[in-house]
């Protein structure tokens, strides 16, 4: 019994009857992708990287391995080939996102997200498209994704 016990509190210390939860977002993030993201999306992702590709099918860069002062010009460069670029970010991520693009315009993410998706871990997705759209005053609307 006292085994018992333990197992279950090294468990729950764990997060382990939390796991199914924690790790819905990339599925959700994924799919999500798949069925709303245009087919020549890119999204600048760190942890939403592999779900992204895999059950999204989009391509994606990996934001850390861009140079700080080079976020503009990645996003200026996607665009002017052809690309739509998004950005996705877990709450956790936003951070260290802004701090290594301080000097950039697009680092300050100063514009609402395109998408939330709202699991037990939060990602969102930011469309740099619609950033001067909010700044003149324009409409920005989040979509929420459960």
């Amino acid at each position: 019994m006292a085994l018992g016990a333990w197992q279950l509190h090294v468990a729950r210390a764990h997060h382990v009857f939390d796991l199914q939860g924690l790790e819905s977002r990339f599925v959700v993030t994924g799919r999500y992708a798949a069925r709303a993201l245009p087919s020549n999306a890119v999204v600048l992702a760190v942890q939403q990287s592999g779900s992204l590709r895999y059950h999204g099918g989009r391509e994606t860069i990996a934001w850390d391995g861009i140079a700080p002062d080079a976020l503009d010009r990645t996003i200026a460069w996607l665009r002017a080939n052809g690309y739509q670029p998004f950005i996705a970010l877990e709450d956790v991520e936003e951070p260290r996102f802004r701090r290594r693009f301080l000097s950039q315009r697009l680092g300050a993410l100063d514009w609402p997200p395109a998408v939330e998706v709202n699991t037990a871990v939060r990602v969102r997705l930011y469309d740099p498209g619609t950033r001067e759209r909010y700044l003149r005053g324009g409409p920005v609307p989040t979509e929420h994704v459960r």
